[in-house]
């Protein structure tokens, strides 16, 4: 039988796409699940003409569904395989039918025709459904192709378990020998970190031991390894010079027999601490028995080393010696006591501060006085002065001497205490002070009287010398008494005339009222003079003073002859004085001259009376005369009390001149002529706050 030319065309185009379908196993090769089915599902659109192919096969390995679409070249679809798979969901149950069927087009317009064909022997892998337009699909050559196809596809799939499973198995492996090469990596990197910190350890210990031993060795201190029983293992030189002992002699010591007796009770009880497990070290005050039988001082510390048991292996002793330390401290202590010894045994109050004014010591008799104010002396070390005493009268002072540093002494009236004080207070080399205090309250008051006896003295000499003036203030109150009478007898004629002459007589009147009242000067000085009066200073002019003196004694200078000569500078700054009392010192000097060159050895009669300044805060008064001089043996003794060298004479001017000068914060003393007489001078200074 023949076959017609169209018959055998479609057989050998058959033929062709099955040999293309037999084929497709060499493109999947190797690869998983999808490939096969997207592979099988294109092949197949291409070489049926479909519209498209579908697949529903559960993927190996997880056992999930997966859906695959494939559509004709040109076509396009915004639907998602499992939207196409939702359509076709009744013709792909396990009852439906494997027969070709009309179903509407799920990713078009119109229907096509579809060919389901089932994957495995039971359905167990999926569905494949293959769709077409054409009214002939599937012909019986397409239904030969798509069944032979679906067989590759189960053979495809069934390899791609297979060699899925092997992948799996083999990543499995895999993973399993990455797993193992990654714990097998990361104890390896333990091992050597292990390894790197146990070399560490060895290198620091190695170190450690090294440190150690130069230490040992250094013999910066007394060092000794010994061991439980109280045996030398190791001594280093530094332990063998402070005991005296050769190495070799002091290994063969246990630490016992060198302890002093009285300090090895307290050593021992620490000592079975540490073998007890109490504590792994400790440290005390220790003395120790040189070889030569000295006596050490020392601090000693002791530290274990324990096994793994915690049993004592071994002890590290550590040994400084202090002796020397122990015997400065004994001096400090001594010389401590010495001073407080000292300190106790003055009569004045002795204390102390820092620099910030805290009270930092008490003599016995300071403590007693702070007693006496209420105050507890142990209390009031640490404590600031001022706050404790914020009324005392000479806080300044202390502060003075903390912040300039330099001696401050000073005299007060302290009424807690009713008593006059007097402080010398020093600056201490540690920034603080120190302060002497004593009690002047019977010296203030012997003082007043002795400055009582000294005005009784001062008034009794004033009266002398007036009367040695006698003559002379006689002389000066005469004259203007006679000037007076001689103008009232010349008023009483003037006015006594047929007519009057009032000018003459009110001339007349005029000199007798200034007659009068130069009698009254001279009255006023000698009263002044023979005034017992006190200390009253007041700012003075002192050429002012030393002219009214001369008012006084230059009739007596002129009845011996003797020539004054004043050299009185002007614009002297004032000064602060007592006028009656510096009257007398320069009333005693002009006297004392006057009578120096009465005698008959005295051939030059002059006095000099000079006042000058003497540097920016002192003025100088000399009186200089031309008389026999002082006997060189007795030129020191002039201002001595009841001293004199005149017939009939206290020997109390002079005394009592420099005691007045004095007073006064001046200086007063005698100096020979280069020709003949003497000079004295006097130096005063100027100013309020010099007095």
């Amino acid at each position: 039988m023949q076959n017609s030319p169209q018959e055998i065309k479609l057989l050998q185009s058959c033929i062709n796409d099955l040999m293309s379908v037999l084929a497709l196993p060499a493109i999947w090769s190797g690869g998983d699940s999808s490939q096969v089915v997207i592979a099988l599902l294109d092949a197949l659109v291409s070489m049926l003409r479909l519209d498209f192919a579908y697949a529903r096969f559960l993927e190996i390995g997880n056992g999930s569904e997966t859906e695959v679409l494939s559509l004709a070249k040109g076509q396009t679809t915004s639907l998602l395989p499992r939207d196409v798979g939702l359509t076709l969901k009744e013709r792909l149950t396990v009852s439906s039918p494997t027969s070709p069927a009309l179903v509407p087009n799920p990713i078009g317009e119109g229907e096509v025709f579809i060919a389901p064909l089932r994957l495995g022997l039971h359905d167990e892998i999926g569905f494949l459904v293959a769709a077409s337009k054409r009214r002939d699909f599937p012909t019986r050559s397409e239904t030969l192709l798509l069944r032979v196809a679906a067989n590759q596809a189960v053979v495809g799939l069934q390899e791609a378990k297979l060699l899925g499973g092997q992948r799996r198995a083999a990543e499995e492996l895999e993973r399993r020998i990455a797993d193992r090469t990654s714990q097998v990596r990361a104890i390896n990197a333990e091992l050597v970190r292990e390894i790197g910190e146990r070399e560490r350890a060895e290198e620091a210990l190695r170190v450690s031991e090294e440190r150690f031993r130069r230490y040992f060795d250094l013999g910066l201190i007394g060092m000794a390894i010994t061991s439980p029983d109280r045996g030398c293992l190791e001594v280093n030189d530094e332990l063998c010079r402070i005991l005296g002992y050769q190495r070799s002699e002091l290994l063969q010591k246990n630490w016992a027999e060198i302890t002093h007796p009285d300090d090895f009770a307290a050593d021992l009880a620490q000592f079975q601490r540490v073998v007890a497990g109490e504590i792994n070290g400790y440290s005390l005050d220790k003395r120790w028995i040189r070889k030569d039988g000295r006596i050490i001082d020392s601090i000693m510390a002791a530290k274990c080393v324990r096994r793994a048991d915690g049993s004592v292996d071994y002890f590290v002793g550590l040994v400084q010696d202090i002796t020397e330390r122990k015997q400065a401290e004994q001096s400090v202590r001594t010389a401590r006591e010495r001073v407080d010894m000292i300190l106790n045994s003055i009569s004045d109050n002795f204390f102390s501060m820092d620099r910030d004014g805290r009270f930092t010591y008490f003599n016995k008799h300071a403590a007693d006085q702070m007693r006496s104010l209420g105050k507890d002396p142990d209390a009031l070390i640490g404590k600031v002065a001022w706050e404790e005493f914020p009324d005392a009268p000479n806080k300044d002072s202390f502060h003075r001497v903390l912040s300039e540093r330099v001696v401050v002494a000073d005299e007060l009236y302290y009424a807690p205490l009713g008593e006059w004080i007097e402080n010398h207070i020093y600056p201490s080399n540690d920034g603080g002070l120190v302060t002497f205090q004593r009690y002047i309250t019977q010296r203030k008051l012997t003082e007043e009287e002795l400055h009582k006896t000294q005005a009784e003295l001062a008034h009794v000499a004033r009266v002398t010398t007036l009367g040695e003036l006698t003559s002379s203030i006689a002389h000066e109150v005469n004259q203007p008494l006679a000037a007076i009478v001689t103008n009232g007898q010349a008023s009483l004629r003037l006015l006594s005339r047929s007519k009057p002459d009032i000018d003459e007589a009110r001339e007349a009147l005029e000199s007798m009222i200034a007659d009068s009242l130069r009698a009254s000067k001279v009255i006023k000085r000698v009263r002044a003079l023979l005034k017992k009066t006190g200390l009253a200073k007041s700012t003075l002019n002192i050429n002012e003073a030393i002219r009214d003196v001369i008012a006084l004694t230059n009739e007596e200078l002129k009845r011996n002859r003797v020539s004054l000569v004043t050299e009185l500078a002007e614009d002297l700054p004032m000064v602060i004085a007592d006028r009656i009392q510096l009257q007398q010192v320069i009333l005693n000097l002009i006297i004392n001259a006057n009578d120096a060159m009465t005698l008959p050895a005295s051939q030059i009669r002059e006095l000099l009376v000079r006042s000058e300044t003497a540097g920016p805060d002192s003025l100088l008064v000399t009186v200089k005369d031309t008389g026999i001089g002082l006997d060189s043996n007795h030129h020191e003794r002039v201002f001595d009390a009841f001293f004199t060298g005149k017939e009939g004479g206290l020997g109390l001017g002079l005394s009592i001149s420099r005691t007045i000068i004095e007073g006064h914060g001046g200086r007063l003393w005698a100096t020979p002529n280069e020709g003949p007489g003497t000079s004295f001078q006097f130096l005063l200074p100027t100013g309020v706050e010099n007095q």
